[in-house]
């Protein structure tokens, strides 16, 4: 008994029977798993940052990664597939022929539709900070390669343009901060395909950013969709219906926004829009690849080379880069200039209106009303009754007008004697 006792007394003041085995996690949690919706059940052990929390573990927290912003050389170029780094010079070679060294691109959206993860792909490295648990992205951000032959690829990263839901303005002048002075080459604006439709918060989104930037940012625009997987769909709708019917939805907001603050495209005139490209992407690194290592989407579409393709035939087609006019974008977003055109043209119609109906009274007056027609001769002779009552009518304001102008003359002439007999 007393050997039990010690043995007791000994687990009481030892280290734990049981341990996690890795430095950080509390006692027991190697086999605990946490379920995450849209992922399943995890480990805890493999969540080594969020063990932190909890207490667990001597050591001191890991630092957590930086992004890599800012211009350096492209080292993660050499990594990408041969048909992507093509495709990436074809860029270089648009840019050369048009005087250009550098192409930049701008993402825009909400958050969480993998914007972060889409700057990685395009780079081939992991420049860009990308969590599932929470934004990663607080301001906008930059990420500029070179080559070897000075050719600069810039991809500029920002936040969510929304802040519980509603548009943020603050997030919309850091964006108008930033890419202040900048050619923009192409937009890239960010959604998720499998969103099943567009509600207020995308209205809301469109419509801000056409107000603050102008309706022409959209002329420079790609409409990205990511998630582009065979599950993305409603159950039962067709891949390739479904691929036709999510762009069209956020393109209708696009258009309904460019017709309301169109006032600042092409001097004031609103251009018939041009269409807006579409392009499919899946940053997943389960995505499946073609034998030369391209991640693939439904239909066998490398996408990475694919949406670089399309980026470049944007630009072509446009013939200039974009940049934000902040006193434009504000003079066609104020709704007391909107439509100022129509004034004249109003105005225009009122007199017209008026002359007409002055003549629609008159023939009443001669041909006779709602009682019926008058007989040729009351024609005639009201008409010459009018004619001569028109014609008093002239004669009298003539004579009115001369009595003012003698009015006036009178008046001055006092005026000058009343002058003369103070100087006096």
């Amino acid at each position: 008994e007393e050997e039990e006792e010690e043995e007791d007394s000994e687990g009481e003041t030892g280290p734990p029977a049981a341990s996690s085995g890795r430095p950080g996690l509390p006692p027991g949690s190697e086999g605990i798993n946490i379920y995450i919706p849209g992922i399943g059940n995890v480990p805890l052990s493999s969540l080594g940052q969020l063990t932190q929390q909890f207490g667990g573990g001597g050591g001191p927290p890991r630092q957590a990664p930086q992004p890599e912003v800012g211009e350096r050389a492209w080292a993660g170029f050499r990594q990408l597939p041969e048909p992507t780094q093509s495709a990436i010079l074809g860029l270089t070679v648009d840019a050369h022929a048009r005087g250009d060294e550098e192409f930049t691109l701008l993402l825009l959206g909400k958050g969480g539709v993998g914007k972060s993860a889409t700057v990685n792909s395009l780079l081939g490295e992991r420049a860009a900070i990308v969590s599932g648990f929470q934004a990663t992205t607080n301001r906008p951000a930059a990420y500029t390669r070179t080559l070897p032959d000075g050719f600069r690829f810039t991809v500029i990263d920002t936040p969510s343009l929304l802040e519980q839901d509603a548009v943020s303005t603050m997030r919309l002048e850091g964006v108008a901060e930033a890419i202040r002075d900048t050619p923009i080459d192409a937009v890239l604006y960010l959604d998720r395909l499998d969103v099943y439709a567009t509600d207020g918060t995308d209205e809301q989104l469109v419509d801000a950013i056409t107000a603050h930037f102008g309706a022409d940012i959209w002329d420079q625009a790609v409409l990205g969709f990511t998630r582009a997987t065979p599950e993305a769909p409603p159950l039962g709708t067709d891949f390739a219906a479904w691929v036709e019917q999510r762009p069209a939805q956020l393109a209708a907001l696009v258009r309904k926004a460019q017709a309301r603050y169109g006032g600042g495209r092409q001097g004031g005139k609103a251009a018939p829009a041009p269409a807006l490209p579409v392009a499919l992407l899946e940053n997943h690194s389960a995505c499946p690849q073609n034998g030369e290592g391209e991640r693939l989407v439904p239909g066998g579409v490398a996408w990475v080379s694919a949406l670089v393709r399309a980026l470049r035939e944007l630009r072509h087609a446009r013939g200039g880069a974009w940049r934000h006019d902040a006193v434009a974008a504000a003079r066609a977003a104020n709704p007391d200039r909107r439509r100022k055109w129509l004034i004249p043209l109003v105005l225009a119609a009122q007199v017209a209106l008026k002359l007409l109906l002055d003549r629609v009274l008159e023939w009443d007056q001669v041909a006779g009303d709602e009682d019926g027609p008058f007989d040729p001769q009351t024609v005639r002779e009201r008409a010459r009754e009018l004619q001569a009552r028109k014609a008093l009518l002239r004669k009298q304001a003539v004579a009115q007008k001369r009595r003012l102008a003698r009015g006036k003359a009178e008046m001055a002439k006092l005026a000058r004697g009343e002058v003369d007999n103070d100087d006096e």
